[in-house]
């Protein structure tokens, strides 16, 4: 199973994100891998062995940044563009993972389909005010719509979970050859429109309570989230879940405690490492 993790020029703990990420993988993932880094031209990863790493320009469409006055969804539409271009590849497998650096498996993963088609929540909206949503939330929205425009029905979900997802590349496919990204003014948020389009319902909401998929140390306000700040409540966490998702704040609260977590949980160099 082929393991996509897309990367851009990031703090300078990025390339320990990607290190770390890549131990979990290799420690808890019960089935073959194949790591696969999408990068962004200039970024240098020396210690990598055993895991194919390919540069790719970044990309955003001609005209928005008249439009924004910047580029305001660069990010977002870079992410994007690596994924189109990786499913155009002759070594694109059927199926893959698609990763983040900042996440990290917890406990061993038999089966990748554990990732498909699990949702944040319910959204029966198709049509929002976007003039005060944050970029991410108008990735959403615009996701929302396009897939209203796939089914013409109502009682769709957000997936935008923050955890690896399952995807097939003929179906991802069809969305980039639907929705060319050449003449996205706003970039959708892909999970959200793929699972929406090829799937009734989803398998779960990771909200719930008896969901044990991810664990979130987001460390933002009003988001579904853990701030554990001991050893004993992080291990708790850990033998809870099967992932965390965290962000960069979280690396520097509690005396960078989650820093220092990560960093004694994945002690031993993995095969992907010099």
């Amino acid at each position: 199973m082929q393991v996509v993790i897309p990367i851009g020029v990031g703090s300078n703990w990025s390339n320990n994100e990607l290190r770390y990420c890549l131990r979990s993988i290799s420690k808890h993932c019960k089935f073959d891998v194949e790591p696969i880094i999408l990068a962004d031209e200039g970024v240098s990863i020396p210690w990598l062995t055993n895991v194919v790493c390919v540069p790719i320009t970044r990309f955003y469409p001609q005209g928005l940044e008249t439009e924004y006055g910047a580029k305001f969804f660069e990010n977002y539409f870079s992410v994007l563009d690596k994924v189109r271009w990786f499913c155009h590849q002759d070594f694109c497998g059927d199926d893959f993972l698609l990763f983040s650096d900042d996440y990290l498996l917890l406990k061993d993963v038999d089966d990748p389909r554990l990732f498909e088609n699990n949702a944040l929540g319910k959204n029966n909206t198709s049509k929002l005010n976007k003039t005060r949503r944050t970029r991410h939330e108008k990735t959403i929205l615009e996701a929302l719509e396009l897939a209203h425009q796939e089914k013409h029905c109502n009682g769709l979900a957000e997936y935008e979970i923050h955890a690896p997802r399952f995807y097939n590349k003929a179906r991802l496919l069809k969305i980039f050859n639907r929705h060319p990204l050449e003449k996205q003014k706003t970039p959708y948020a892909l999970a959200t429109l793929y699972y929406n389009s090829y799937y009734d319902e989803p398998k779960c909401f990771v909200k719930d309570e008896s969901c044990r998929i991810v664990c979130y140390c987001h460390f933002d306000d009003g988001c579904h989230q853990y701030m554990p700040d001991t050893i004993s409540e992080m291990d708790y966490l850990a033998d809870k879940y099967y992932m965390l998702s965290y962000q960069d704040k979280g690396l520097n609260v509690s005396d960078g405690f989650l820093k220092r977590w990560i960093i004694s949980a994945y002690p031993d160099k993995c095969k992907y490492e010099l």
